[in-house]
């Protein structure tokens, strides 16, 4: 298992002395049946900490961590979590709707998303651990 700080130490180690530079720690994606591999969004951030502040990682092998939502990839920062209904955690992300429809004039809003009052996307993504995590 990767769910624990020894464990993702001594990951992006072997990725540095490997010369690989991992950007990302995501927290692990809601597919049917893989359920017993996640942990919560809360608990990732927790480990993401650990990681990230506690001396233990290189500086160039530190990863933000990520969610991987309807509107893509989004790291979470202080604020990112702004709602909660169930299960379901509302993200605020950093995309533009209007740079979004620009890019791909095609992209159309998943119903899990919406455009917040400055234009930016927020987005529902599901947990793991049924409202437990703060926000």
């Amino acid at each position: 298992m990767n769910d624990d700080i020894d464990t993702l130490v001594r990951l992006y180690d072997e990725l540095r002395y490997l010369d690989i530079e991992a950007h990302y720690l995501f927290h692990c994606v809601p597919i049917r049946g893989m359920d017993h591999h996640r942990t919560s969004i809360a608990r990732g951030l927790d480990l993401f900490r650990q990681l990230t502040v506690s001396g233990m990682t290189s500086g160039r092998a530190k990863p933000h961590y990520a969610l991987m939502t309807d509107v893509g990839k989004v790291a979470l920062y202080e604020g990112s979590l702004i709602d909660r209904d169930g299960s379901r955690v509302l993200v605020q992300t950093g995309y533009s709707y209007n740079d979004r429809l620009r890019w791909a004039p095609n992209w159309q809003l998943p119903a899990s998303a919406r455009v917040d009052d400055n234009g930016l996307l927020q987005v529902w993504y599901l947990d793991s651990d049924g409202g437990k995590a703060e926000v």
